[in-house]
């Protein structure tokens, strides 16, 4: 079987682990190559607007989000990135046209990663509701653990404190 260069799923998915690898350099090539094989490639859009926001090249990534949302305009998880963006340039005028729409967004429809809207939205009900569905979307569908009582009182309770920068704290 011969190689397929013109698959633009393979560099899509090269991309990714690219990415995954902290090669963004990498990533970004194998996300072109995705695109100049098939420019209509939604997720490549959006995979290559990621890495190019973690480089720093915030209006390169924007422009990327906006084709990704012109080719699927229902898509959840690329609103999610686009609207920060939005708000880090300070386009109030786009992000308002968006604000009718962010009540509804993880709620119906696509799940979100539950973060995404907390600077956008103040509703515990509707974050509660986009926790639930993407960790079911998400986290599969293992039941919470359960956590028993332990059979006598104990002692003296023992509490430990973690941190991540306790080398480079004043507390430490």
């Amino acid at each position: 079987m011969a190689i397929k260069h013109d698959y633009a799923e393979a560099h899509y998915n090269l991309g990714i682990t690219l990415q995954g690898q902290r090669e963004y350099g990498e990533a970004i090539a194998a996300y072109r190559k995705a695109l100049t094989i098939d420019p209509d490639h939604a997720d490549a859009h959006r995979e290559l607007g990621m890495a190019l926001q973690t480089i720093g090249r915030l209006e390169d990534a924007l422009i990327c989000y906006q084709r990704a949302l012109q080719l699927k305009p229902d898509d959840g998880p690329v609103r999610t990135l686009y609207l920060p963006m939005l708000a880090h340039i300070c386009d109030w005028d786009t992000l308002g046209a968006f604000a009718a729409e962010i009540p509804q967004m993880g709620v119906v429809g696509e799940a979100v990663t539950p973060f995404s809207l907390l600077s956008f939205e103040d509703h515990p009900e509707r974050q509660r509701l986009r926790a639930e569905r993407y960790g079911l979307n998400y986290g599969g569908d293992a039941a919470p653990a359960e956590i028993g009582r332990p059979p006598a009182k104990p002692g003296r309770l023992r509490i430990g404190y973690f941190s991540p920068d306790f080398r480079r704290h004043a507390t430490m």
